[in-house]
């Protein structure tokens, strides 16, 4: 027997290697063709608010990375009335703004949607 095979591939060597594997931040995932939806209203009335947290739990929102702050960026509203924000639990209520791809509005997971409709018949 030889150290470096001789007749076959197999020595009677060893060896030892190590890896040393970094920690990634992996994108968070949403289950594919999730339609999350917002309680339906008329054009006189404020809907119901939603938790940011109850939209990512109808999308199937996942992160496998620990300690993220789970939310989500907005960016798109449409209606002719105003979409607003609370992140005081609804006790008060701000406009979402103007959003864009390029100025999303950010929202923690505790933060709460409504639509407000423009009291305007047709909505």
């Amino acid at each position: 027997t030889t150290t470096h095979g001789g007749d076959t591939a197999f020595s009677a060597a060893t060896a030892s290697a190590s890896l040393a594997v970094s920690a990634v931040n992996d994108a968070p995932t949403l289950t594919g063709g999730a339609t999350p939806t917002l309680a339906a209203t008329n054009e006189d009335t404020a809907s119901t608010a939603t938790t940011v947290a109850a939209l990512l739990a109808q999308a199937g929102g996942a992160d496998v990375d620990a300690g993220t702050v789970p939310g989500i960026a907005v960016t798109d509203a449409t209606g002719r009335g105003a979409w607003q924000v609370s992140t005081d639990g609804g006790a008060s209520w701000t406009a979402l703004g103007a959003v864009s791809a390029g100025a999303a509005r950010l929202l923690a997971a505790d933060a709460q949607l409504r639509y407000q409709p423009d009291l305007v018949g047709g909505e």
